[in-house]
């Protein structure tokens, strides 16, 4: 009985905090789209290049783990 008493009790109070704190919550929405950057400067050039390299990477590396699983079965 205490568990559950006490259960109760520590989920009200997470609750309750929650909702008195809702009004003070901002949130700022960025209306950039994430991995548009522009290419006009090097900088964004080497940040382009920089993130389809990751993709790229990625997808290697996926297929990779494809490969060997194929083998492995």
């Amino acid at each position: 009985m205490r568990s559950v008493l006490f259960l109760s009790f520590i989920a009200v109070l997470f609750l309750t905090s929650n909702l008195a704190f809702a009004d003070e919550i901002t949130v700022k929405i960025n209306p950039a789209v994430p991995g548009s950057n522009p290419a006009d400067d090097p900088a964004g050039i080497i940040v382009n290049f920089y993130q389809f390299a990751l993709m790229i990477g990625g997808v290697l590396a996926f297929g990779a783990i494809v490969y060997g699983g194929i083998k492995y079965v």
